[in-house]
């Protein structure tokens, strides 16, 4: 059986919860879903330009834990764009 899952702290604002190819938009897209802890660690790592270590601290986690959720979030935006997906974020605070 798997661990319960730790609150995280995430303080990012989202303004736009939809990213979508601007070519296709009227055609039916495969969908990417990015969670808030997922942005939230975009976001120190790649905006604040925070260490693993500083970002890991201000979202309360372990610097594994962080590396995991950033590489999911690097992943999913890279299938995205290159496949031409719409990005979705939810808005569940896991």
């Amino acid at each position: 059986m798997p661990r319960p899952c730790k609150k995280r702290c995430c303080k990012c604002i989202i303004r736009a919860s939809r990213f979508v190819p601007e070519a296709i938009e009227r055609i039916p897209l495969e969908e990417v879903i990015l969670d808030v802890a997922e942005v939230e660690a975009l976001r120190l790592s790649e905006v604040e330009g925070l260490s693993q270590v500083e970002a890991a601290k201000r979202m309360m986690i372990s610097q594994s834990t962080f590396s995991r959720i950033l590489q999911n979030a690097i992943h999913k935006i890279a299938e995205a764009i290159i496949l031409g997906k719409l990005i979705s974020i939810s808005k569940d605070n896991s």
